[in-house]
This record gives structure tokens, C-alpha cells and sequence, in this order.
């Protein structure tokens, strides 16, 4: 080992490492294509060449404490991490991408944004965010499910048909229980209990006649 205060030179060549005197566990060290920086036995900062030709660099390490970036992060290309990523924005100027899953993910326009799984779209915005859409045209189900599936909303794809509480409506609405209303309810026909009724207005009272079929 040699310690030195001072060198001039054009060119310097280190077999392992350089230590700051009188205080081993902090160092630069090198390896085969790799450079790393330790502090306080903490390696905090790592630079490599990526087995596929990629360049990596790591930040954190020993001590398993996460490393704080003051500033920002540009990147033209990929950021990788094992760990948690918290930041408190990140900027973007297309998408957000499932790793390995280029069809999952959640795209930016101007003004506008979209989450798509599988490439179809799950919601949507338009028109600067004045229109909203939930789902697709291309005979998709919407459903809202809440308390463990106990209270159902569900709109199905290929018949347009609605559930409230029905997962498999019969009928352009089906509901599960009561309806109330506090206006009117208009129809062409209507049918109680399999019978048809017919309502009519008796001095301002409406009236329900029941015709057995």
C-alpha cells in the first residue's frame, strides 16, 4: 500500500482500489468494468457494463438503506429498479408501461389519459378531460362491483342489457329488489306479476287496471 497527498499525472492505473486514509470503508473500487463508490461501508453509487451490452448504474446497496436523489432524473432510455421507486412526481411524455407487457399500461396525451389492459381500454379521457369513457365498444362488459359482489352494477357488452344486483339481466334492466321513483314512470305496456296492466287517470288519481292473461 502507499499513501500519497498528491499526484500529477496523465494516466494512473489501480489494480483493486482507492481508500481515504485512515479510513478503510471509504473508497473507490474497481472490478471488470465496474466502478463503485463506498461511504462509510455503504456503497452508494455503481457504475457497470450490463451483460447485454446495457450500462448500469445502482445507487444504494449496503445497509439497505434506500438512496435519496436531490433533483431530477432524465432518461432517454429504461430506469430499473428491485426495489420500491418513491418520488414525489414523475414526468413523462408518452407512457407508463407493465414491464414486459407493452399492451398494459397508462398513456398520456395532452390534456388527456387513458389505462388500457390487455390493449383495450379499461377508462378513458377526451376533450381535454370534459368526456369520459369506462370500457370499450368492442362488446366488452361493464361491471361495478362492491361488498364482495353483494351490490352489483353491470352493463353487458353484447346486448347492452343492465343488472343492478343481476350479473345475467333478461331484460334491457333488470333490478334485483325494489325501485322507487318520485316522478312518473312512462311506458307502452306494462306487466305486474304476468298480467297486463293498464293505468289510467281518474280526477287527477292514477289508477292500475289488471287484466289476467
Amino acid at each position: 500500500n502507499a499513501e500519497l497527498n498528491h499526484i500529477t499525472a496523465s494516466s494512473v492505473t489501480i489494480a483493486d482500489q482507492i481508500t481515504h486514509t485512515g479510513d478503510t470503508d471509504t473508497k473507490i473500487e474497481f472490478a471488470a468494468d465496474t466502478i463503485g463508490f463506498t461511504a462509510g461501508n455503504r456503497q452508494f453509487l455503481q457504475f457497470a457494463q450490463g451483460t447485454a451490452g446495457g450500462d448500469i448504474i445502482a445507487l444504494g446497496g449496503v445497509g439497505g438503506t434506500p438512496p435519496i436523489i436531490q433533483g431530477h432524473i432524465t432518461a432517454s432510455g429504461n430506469i430499473s429498479a428491485s426495489g420500491d421507486l418513491i418520488v414525489s412526481d414523475i414526468n413523462v411524455d408518452g407512457n407508463i408501461i407493465h414491464n414486459n407487457d407493452s399492451d398494459t399500461k397508462i398513456a398520456f396525451t395532452n390534456d388527456d389519459i387513458a389505462i388500457e389492459a390487455a390493449g383495450t381500454n379499461v377508462i378513458s379521457t377526451a376533450n381535454n378531460g370534459a368526456d369520459v369513457t369506462i370500457g370499450t365498444s368492442g362488446g366488452n362488459d361493464l361491471e361495478v362491483v362492491l361488498d364482495n359482489g353483494n351490490n352489483r352494477f353491470l352493463v353487458k357488452g353484447d346486448d347492452n342489457k343492465i343488472g343492478l344486483g343481476n350479473n345475467v339481466p333478461p331484460e334491457k334492466l333488470t333490478v334485483e329488489g325494489n325501485i322507487s321513483a318520485s316522478g312518473t314512470i312512462h311506458g307502452s305496456a306494462y306487466e305486474i306479476n304476468g298480467n297486463n296492466a293498464i293505468t289510467t287517470d281518474v280526477g287527477g288519481t292514477q289508477i292500475v287496471l289488471v287484466k289476467q292473461l
